[in-house]
């Protein structure tokens, strides 16, 4: 399938004033969305106290494999802090200005995600084209912009695309994303990802630019070295296996690694971008074995798994910004952004801004009531706790002389450990003599889970404070008894 000869693209050095008016709206829709989708949730990330306790513990000098695990009882496994750098980033944050400053940084990334996007749109299509694509790719991205060190993520792989696809027309290899590795592996695993966009796009234009074949060694070194970077980081060569290692352990047990049900609204944006960026390119000749390979990809990536859907989204974008464009941009033109496409999209960041910095500064409620919290603040030092996973960050961080049996990090439980924890949280049969043997003293559950109706019926367990979701029960006899 041959590509046809490149054909001019205008620059958008003189946008019409229709051009400028679908312009300003299609800003002005994606301003309006990415405000209304950061509101959305009126808590935070549960994540975001998990990662907030390892970076303070991290702050402080602590660290990880030396001995039991310094959070929980039942860790069998090592923990590999492999998000060290947006660890101690975030609890810096808190530190210098609470959970506002932390909404604050969330924002920036927001941001700075749309923006790049925006950016990697536009190197392959008009002004308008790149909008409406980058205001797909960013919606498509949503879910993950929890206060997590995934979404640093998702503006690294932005930032990765932008880089690839300036080489994709300038034929130089994007050596600045070799230290950028070293970097984004200290903040998220999701670097590997970084890794097979270089390699897909290496194949892409070995496929689709035939004069720069005598560049591909070059360009293949790239995503070669940039796992070298990977494996020079602090935590050494064993980080280049800790991102397989978490989805082994996580896929099939978390809805967020595993497949997009069927009525995964994300998923369907990106899947019909895809198909709508081939069919479109094929209409008008422009469909190459590149462009083809890197519409399947991202439709692979965002049916094959949950988090995986903003990578689809991202991967796809500048594709589809040169399927919505006339024609496709001259190789060696980078194009040039005019006055009024610049202030329109000045103005949309000011909007995103303001209207997500009011929604920063709103009070944002703790999981659990205050008087709920004061009551685990008087129970004793170490007391062994069973909790609500989604409540197991947030005991950490705000309770740390607590001992969850169990948290967030599921790599660190072998298989067995997961599953006899499990079984005992559901009340299954065997479930007294798990608590008892983990010396369990308080548990704090769903106010109306089978555990917690089961902690009822027994006269071991008193109920010692409760709000709308949660129950705390205490043991009033001794273990054992």
């Amino acid at each position: 399938m041959a590509h046809p000869g490149p054909t001019r693209q205008p620059t958008g050095a003189h946008l019409g004033r229709r051009e400028v008016v679908n312009l300003a709206v299609a800003a002005a829709v994606m301003a309006y969305l990415v405000v209304t989708l950061l509101g959305l949730r009126s808590r935070p990330d549960v994540d975001l106290w998990l990662h907030l306790r390892i970076g303070e513990f991290l702050r402080q000098g602590g660290q990880f494999g030396h001995g039991p695990d310094p959070f929980v009882a039942l860790a069998d496994r090592p923990y590999v802090p492999s998000q060290w750098l947006a660890d101690v980033l975030g609890a810096w944050t808190y530190g210098a200005g609470g959970l506002v400053a932390v909404e604050w940084l969330r924002l920036g990334c927001v941001v700075s995600l749309a923006a790049l996007l925006v950016a990697a749109c536009r190197l392959r299509g008009g002004a308008v084209p790149a909008a409406a694509a980058a205001l797909t790719g960013t919606v498509a991205t949503s879910a993950g912009w929890g206060e997590r060190p995934q979404l640093l993520g998702f503006v690294f792989l932005a930032l990765t695309s932008v880089a690839w696809w300036r080489s994709w027309q300038s034929g130089r290899p994007p050596w600045l994303l070799i230290p950028l590795t070293w970097v984004w592996a200290c903040v998220h695993g999701s670097w590997v990802t970084g890794v097979g966009l270089g390699a897909a796009m290496v194949v892409a234009i070995a496929l689709d630019r035939p004069p720069l074949r005598d560049r591909l060694p070059r360009m293949a070194a790239v995503p070669v070295l940039s796992v070298a970077a990977a494996a020079a980081t602090p935590l050494g060569p064993r980080l280049l296996l800790d991102p397989f290692e978490v989805s082994s352990a996580l896929t099939g047990k978390v809805n967020e690694w595993q497949h997009p049900s069927a009525g995964n609204v994300l998923m369907w944006l990106v899947v019909l971008a895809a198909a709508a960026a081939a069919v479109r390119l094929k209409r008008t000749g422009r469909l190459s074995l590149g462009r083809l390979a890197l519409c399947l990809g991202a439709i692979v990536l965002a049916v094959w798994m949950v988090r995986l859907i903003a990578v689809g989204a991202i991967v796809i974008a500048p594709v589809l910004a040169e399927s919505l464009s006339r024609a496709t941009p001259r190789a060696t033109t980078t194009p040039r952004v005019t006055r009024p496409e610049g202030l329109i999209w000045a103005g949309a960041v000011v909007a995103v801004l303001v209207g997500g910095g009011i929604l920063a500064a709103q009070p944002r409620p703790a999981p659990v009531a205050t008087a709920v919290s004061a009551d685990l603040g008087a129970a004793p030092s170490q007391t062994h706790v069973m909790t609500a996973p989604e409540l197991s960050g947030w005991l950490l961080w705000t309770h740390p002389n607590l001992i969850p049996l169990r948290d967030l990090r599921s790599e660190i439980y072998s298989p067995a450990v997961g599953a006899a924890y499990e079984a005992a949280y559901a009340a299954k049969p065997g479930w007294q003599a798990y608590l008892t043997a983990h010396d369990v003293q308080l548990v704090v559950i769903e106010t109306q889970s089978r555990l917690s109706r089961a902690l009822a019926g027994d006269t071991a367990w008193v109920q010692r404070a409760h709000d709308t979701n949660y129950v705390v029960w205490q043991r009033i006899q001794p273990a054992g008894s």
